[in-house]
């Protein structure tokens, strides 16, 4: 997904090479940064195994009707202390 919609403009006048290498960083920058992909890279169901960054909880012996609330701040935790890929 691209998040720079204009590049075609930008890369149409000026320095051409440096342009396009700085929208380049700047993509990558916006990918890396985006809350949608980090929570799906850090929050996972495996079985009976919730896993939020390093946090592993384990659903084996919950009802139906239970539910866990995780604040955000665990959350923005487990993002903040886990290397972007």
């Amino acid at each position: 997904m691209a998040y720079i919609k204009n590049s075609d403009q930008l890369l149409s006048h000026g320095n051409i090479p440096a342009r396009r290498m700085a929208l380049e960083i700047i993509e990558h920058a916006l990918v890396a940064a985006d809350p949608y992909r980090a929570v799906r890279r850090l929050v996972g169901l495996r079985g009976d195994v919730l896993t939020v960054g390093a946090l592993r909880f384990d659903l084996t012996n919950r009802k139906q009707h239970d539910f866990i609330i995780l604040p955000a701040h665990t959350v923005c935790e487990a993002a903040a202390k886990k290397p972007l890929t």
